[in-house]
């Protein structure tokens, strides 16, 4: 058991559905391990679910920004202990405006986009992560947004993959450079290719944290 959980659906906008194509795509990383970080993970799937049954009005601009307002709003309720933390990375993909709007609560690994060997973007812009021992007035998120085109890659990952050590140091570099080299695969050869290389990187060292990767793929 677990803190990682991601998610990644359709948005459904009823009867309107002809007039919007948008998806959702999340990963969320709490701090510990175990029970307590397993159920906390839930509650993060929960509330975010919950946005989309109370909350968002068919035919209405989705903003990851609010989303996310949303989750801290009902996790500050809550009033989870302050030891805890929850580092929530938010994307939406309209294919109707060719757009990709994301929020970044915490996440120091940035996510990266990548159109090609020549363009690789950090998509950084992160605040702090949610935790009730942080004063709500520094909470606060934004949206940032890009273009999106044809094979457009987005790996999203929690700090896991990039920070684990064996006697080589650090996978982050390694991982950076593989990710160049393969991400015109189709995203399950990436993920493949990366469990792959991954494997070989630990040789016989411990798996520290848990491990989360994402990759997405516009074709």
């Amino acid at each position: 058991m677990g803190g990682d959980i991601f998610d990644a659906f359709r948005v459904d906008h009823g009867l309107l559905n002809d007039y919007f194509e948008q998806y959702v795509c999340y990963i969320a990383d709490v701090s510990g391990h175990g029970l307590d970080s397993a159920m906390l993970a839930i509650f993060v799937k929960d509330t975010i679910n919950s946005f989309f049954r109370l909350k968002h009005i068919p035919g209405q601009m989705l903003s990851p920004q609010e989303i996310v307002d949303f989750f801290v709003e009902h996790y500050l309720k809550e009033g989870y202990p302050e030891e805890y933390l929850v580092c929530l990375f938010m994307v939406v993909f309209d294919l109707k405006t060719k757009e990709l709007t994301y929020c970044n609560a915490g996440f120091h690994i940035c996510p990266l986009l990548i159109k090609d060997e020549e363009h690789i973007i950090e998509l950084n812009n992160g605040g702090l992560p949610v935790s009730t021992g942080i004063h709500p007035d520094l909470l606060k998120y934004g949206d940032s947004c890009h273009h999106l085109s044809p094979n457009m890659t987005l790996f999203i990952m929690s700090d896991g993959l990039p920070e684990q050590q064996s006697e080589n140091g650090l996978y982050q570099e390694r991982l950076k450079k593989l990710i160049t080299e393969i991400y015109c695969l189709k995203p399950t050869q990436i993920v493949e290719e990366i469990h792959k290389d991954f494997t070989s990187f630990l040789s016989y060292e411990k798996i520290r944290d848990d491990i989360t990767l994402v990759a997405v793929k516009l074709s």
